[in-house]
């Protein structure tokens, strides 16, 4: 089954297989006995109401964003949650590119107002 699945990435990233190193395959049995999480949440953090879009992993880092600037936050503990979606990190990129489109429209601004007119 693993073969499987990096034959299928290998057609949307060719160099994928010969830039493996190793990997490690695990059920969610061997996972759970790793990790000491026996009935326990292999997705971070439960997926409850309060747990879920603009509360996770907490109100006041939420939104792929965080106090300190330009520093940005994805991963399971992020909305949507873990799995193997990867939307965590493309709603983190898309937050992050937002951001920065409106840095460059400012910047662009500033520089014209010094252009002569």
């Amino acid at each position: 089954m693993a073969d499987r699945i990096i034959d299928k990435l290998t057609d949307y990233a060719p160099n994928l297989k010969s830039s493996l190193i190793a990997r490690q395959v695990e059920s969610p049995a061997e996972l759970s006995e790793r990790l000491g999480a026996y009935r326990g949440n292999h997705y971070h953090i439960d997926m409850t109401l309060e747990q879920m879009i603009f509360l996770r992993p907490l109100p006041e880092i939420a939104n792929y964003t965080t106090p300190i600037p330009n520093l940005y936050l994805t991963g399971a503990g992020t909305h949507p949650g873990g799995s193997i979606s990867g939307m965590p990190g493309r709603n983190c990129a898309r937050v992050f590119l937002r951001t920065q489109r409106s840095w460059l429209i400012k910047s662009r601004n500033a520089l014209r107002s010094l252009l002569p007119k």
